[in-house]
């Protein structure tokens, strides 16, 4: 597990580099994790599915390793930008992801029957309507 958020949290980083907008990071984020659910969906199985405590009871909870900390500051800048309705940056992830993560995870269990980047926009959209400053 380490390696495989080592590596999405360089992804993170990249995305920062790349996009100066909250939203405009979260919506690479939300492309890189459909991708990589088509793409590495065992990967993605490890993330989003297996319960990682099993196989490493010394990890740490997901929440608070670095990949999970940056996104959450992405919502805070999106909050403080005024891009996201005033909330905590931990709720706004929560009710954000929630979307996000479900959808990934039907993907991957087959629930959903077509690959996940047919869903994406939809998905984004609702996504986004859940925290967007109106």
């Amino acid at each position: 597990m380490p390696n495989i958020l080592d590596s999405l949290s360089i992804s993170i980083d990249d995305i920062r580099r790349k996009n100066e907008k909250p939203s405009e990071q979260l919506r690479a984020i939300v492309d890189l994790l459909f991708r990589l659910t088509d793409d590495a969906p065992d990967v993605m199985r490890f993330l989003l599915i297996l319960n990682v405590k099993e196989f490493l009871p010394e990890a740490k909870p997901l929440h608070e390793t670095a990949a999970i900390i940056k996104i959450i500051r992405i919502i805070e800048a999106g909050i403080k930008a005024g891009e996201i309705r005033n909330t905590t940056p931990q709720l706004g992830y929560t009710h954000f992801f929630g979307v996000i993560d479900n959808t990934l995870r039907l993907a991957l269990t087959g629930f959903l029957d077509r690959k996940a980047e047919s869903y994406q926009s939809q998905t984004w959209l609702t996504a986004w309507n859940t925290i967007v400053k109106k």
